[in-house]
C-alpha cells in the first residue's frame, strides 16, 4: 500500500497471527465451569460462565489478550477481546477466527479490525446464500492486509481511540435506550386506546353536551370465568369472530410462472421465503393480516397484525381479516397490537406454537361505539406520528455517531489522529522479531 505513514507497513493477517489452535470438549468436563465466548452473548459484552455438561458442542481454548473477529453474518462489526483469566478456562465457539499476537498493542489492532475499509473487505467474499448464513473464509482472511505502525505509536493511537470513542459509545449507549422507550410508548397509547382512557375527556365532553352523567364511574368487564381488564359501560365485550369476516378460504394460490412476478411488483407479507407451489396468495382490498405463528405472538417483538391496502401478496403464515360493517379494521389493529390482548391465551401446539382460526374468533375483545372507534383511530395515528418523528430523530443521530466513529477510524489508520515521533522505532524492525519468533 502506498502512502503510509513514516515507519509504517503493511503486513497480513497470517504474518501477525500467532495462533496455535487448540479445541476442548467441554462436556468432557461436566461439572467445570468454563468462561464462554460465544456470538450471542457479544451485545452484553461479557463472557458467560457454564457448565461443560451444559455445552454440547467442541470449542476453541483462547486466553487473555486473544483477539476474536466473528465470522458469521460479517456485515454485523463484532470484534472481541478475551478478557483477564478468571480462574476458568477460557474458551471460544468455532464462529470465531482467533488472533493471537502479544507483540502488538491489541487495542490498536482491535480497532483496525473494525475499521470500515477492513470490515468491506471482510464481508467481499463470503459463502452462504445471505444474511446469518453468510461467512467469512478463514483462509481468506488470513491474506487480507493489516496496516502496522510502531509499537510507540499504536499505544499513542489506542489511547486517543478510547478517549474519543469512549465519548461516542456513552452517546450511543444513551441512543440505544430510545427503541425500548418508543416501544413503551406506542404499547402504552395501545393499551390506553382499548381500555377508554384515551378517549376519557372526549367521552366526557360528549356526556356533557348531552346533558348526561359521565360513565367513567361505570365499568364493562369481560365475563368469561376470568377478569381481563374494564372498559367504559358504553362499550361491549364480544368475541373477536363476531366482528370479522375470515378471507383465509378465498386466497387465489398463484403459479409457479407468476412467482417472479412477485418481487418488486406488490408488497409481500407472510413468512420468508417460498415453501412449495401454494404458498403464495393474491388479494386485492384493504384487509388486516394476523400472524399465525406463535413464536412471534408470545415474543411480541414487532406488531402482530398490520393493514395491507391495494394489491398484495400473502403467504398462509397469516390469517387474512375483513371487518364487519360499523367496526373500524384500524381499531381492531390497535387492539391486536396492544399489551392487554390476550393473544397468548388462545395459542396452540407445543412444537410448533399457532395461533389457529378456531382459537382466533374466540379471542375476546371490546368494542366502543363507532364514533369513540373513530376518535381513537384519530388520536392513537396522531400519536404515532409523534413517535415515528422521534424515531426518525433517534435514526438520524445513531447514523451520524456511526459515521463520526468510522471518520476517527479512517483518521487513525491514516496517521493523523496523533503526532509521529521520528524517534519511534520502525514497525519493520517490530514485524521482524515478531517473524522470528514465528519461525523459532
Amino acid at each position: 500500500m502506498s502512502g503510509l505513514p513514516e515507519g509504517w507497513v503493511t503486513t497480513s493477517v497470517s504474518d501477525i497471527n500467532n495462533r496455535k489452535s487448540k479445541n476442548i470438549k467441554p462436556s468432557d468436563f461436566p461439572e467445570e465451569i468454563f468462561e464462554l465466548y460465544s456470538v450471542p452473548i457479544f451485545p452484553t459484552g461479557c463472557p458467560e460462565f457454564v457448565q461443560g455438561k451444559d455445552i454440547g458442542s467442541s470449542k476453541q481454548i483462547v486466553n487473555t489478550g486473544d483477539l476474536l473477529l466473528c465470522k458469521i453474518n460479517p456485515r454485523i462489526n463484532r470484534v472481541w477481546t478475551v478478557g483477564k483469566y478468571k480462574n476458568h478456562r477460557q474458551i471460544a465457539s468455532s464462529e470465531w477466527i482467533v488472533i493471537t499476537q502479544p507483540n502488538l498493542n491489541i487495542d490498536f489492532l482491535k480497532s483496525y479490525f473494525t475499521e470500515s475499509r477492513f470490515r468491506e473487505l471482510l464481508c467481499s467474499d463470503v459463502t452462504g446464500v445471505g444474511g446469518s448464513l453468510t461467512r467469512a473464509q478463514p483462509k481468506k482472511v488470513a491474506t487480507y492486509p493489516v496496516l502496522v505502525a510502531p509499537l510507540n505509536e499504536q499505544i499513542r493511537i489506542a489511547n486517543k481511540l478510547d478517549s474519543l470513542l469512549g465519548k461516542l459509545q456513552a452517546t450511543q449507549k444513551r441512543l440505544d435506550k430510545i427503541p425500548s422507550l418508543l416501544k413503551r410508548y406506542r404499547q402504552s397509547i395501545l393499551a390506553a386506546a382499548v381500555s377508554g382512557e384515551l378517549t376519557k375527556e372526549w367521552r366526557r365532553g360528549k356526556s356533557y353536551g348531552l346533558g348526561t352523567s359521565m360513565d367513567d364511574f361505570d365499568w364493562s368487564t369481560f365475563e368469561s370465568g376470568e377478569e381481563l381488564f374494564r372498559v367504559p359501560s358504553s362499550w361491549s365485550w364480544t368475541e373477536f369472530g363476531t366482528v370479522i369476516e375470515i378471507y383465509n378460504n378465498k386466497r387465489i394460490p398463484l403459479k409457479l410462472a407468476d412467482r417472479n412476478k412477485r418481487s418488486g411488483k406488490y408488497p409481500y407479507y407472510g413468512a420468508f421465503g417460498i415453501i412449495d407451489d401454494i404458498d403464495d396468495f393474491i388479494f386485492n382490498g384493504r384487509f388486516l393480516l394476523l400472524a399465525e405463528d406463535g413464536k412471534n405472538l408470545e415474543s411480541r417483538l414487532r406488531p402482530i397484525s398490520l393493514i395491507a391496502d391495494g394489491k398484495f401478496w400473502v403467504n398462509n403464515h397469516a390469517h387474512v381479516i375483513q371487518a364487519k360493517k360499523h367496526i373500524s379494521l384500524d381499531y381492531l389493529m390497535f387492539f391486536l397490537n396492544s399489551p392487554l390482548a390476550p393473544i397468548d391465551q388462545f395459542l396452540t401446539g407445543m412444537d410448533q406454537v399457532k395461533l389457529n382460526k378456531t382459537s382466533m374468533i374466540k379471542i375476546p375483545i371490546p368494542i366502543p361505539p363507532p364514533k369513540e372507534q373513530k376518535q381513537i383511530v384519530k388520536r392513537v395515528e396522531a400519536l404515532f406520528k409523534l413517535a415515528d418523528q422521534a424515531e426518525q430523530h433517534y435514526l438520524a443521530a445513531k447514523q451520524r455517531t456511526d459515521k463520526l466513529t468510522q471518520s476517527i477510524l479512517a483518521k487513525a489508520f491514516r496517521g493523523e489522529l496523533v503526532p509521529q515521533d521520528p524517534n519511534d522505532e520502525p514497525a519493520s524492525e517490530l514485524l521482524a522479531r515478531i517473524q522470528a519468533e514465528k519461525d523459532k
